[in-house]
């Protein structure tokens, strides 16, 4: 996660009150770099931050995206991808074709989102939760076209990850753009990604493990 360089003290006070709101902390960056807030939930932590992403490739067009990671050990090596499809036409053809591995059953999402997972049956009962479902849909809708958004659930690729030999999943919810209720929108991806924490959790595909020792 790279955070912003040079961060405003607008944008730190923003973080922190933040942090305070979900009952979390906000540890400070170096060197003038906005730092990142982590939020206890169960035995998980929640890491929140910020970085700069370009669209359509180009540098001279660039987007502030906010991240929300969650670490949590697989029991079953559980892996999706959620990505927004503005063309509606191009979702229901994918569809209609085999293309998508999971269709959820609930028209809005099924119509917003392009679904990939190694395990169809198991990730379509965890999207197919109405809060979750709908929820996500909301969030993805917030968006322009030009913003990104993706929810993966995928292997961490870092040391921590190798030292638990490819057990270690990362939850990642990636938003972009501006919002017009920006509290009220990560409100909402919070409890997406806490909802899906539980979920795994019912489903036998995450364990609780405290990484932090908090």
């Amino acid at each position: 996660m790279k955070p912003i360089e040079m961060a405003s003290d607008e944008e730190i006070r923003y973080w922190k009150s933040i942090a305070e709101s979900h009952k979390g902390r906000y540890v400070e960056g170096s060197l003038g770099e906005l730092g990142h807030v982590e939020i206890p939930y169960r035995r998980w932590h929640i890491h929140v931050g910020s970085s700069i992403v370009c669209r359509h490739d180009s540098s001279e067009h660039l987007a502030v995206s906010t991240i929300i990671v969650a670490r949590y050990l697989t029991l079953d090596h559980l892996s999706f991808r959620l990505v927004t499809e503005q063309n509606v036409l191009f979702v229901r053809l994918r569809k209609t074709l085999g293309l998508q591995d999971i269709v959820v059953g609930h028209d809005d999402f099924d119509e917003t989102f392009l679904v990939k997972g190694n395990n169809p049956e198991k990730i379509g009962a965890l999207f197919s939760r109405s809060s979750l479902s709908s929820s996500l849909v909301q969030i993805a809708k917030s968006q322009s076209q030009d913003e990104p958004f993706s929810y993966t659930a995928t292997p961490s690729r870092d040391e921590l990850g190798k030292a638990f030999e490819g057990r270690l999943f990362n939850l990642e919810l990636q938003l972009s753009g501006e919002a017009d209720d920006p509290s009220k929108r990560f409100s909402t991806a919070l409890e997406i990604v806490k909802g899906t924490l539980d979920g795994l959790a019912e489903y036998g595909s995450a364990d609780e493990v405290d990484f932090y020792g908090a």
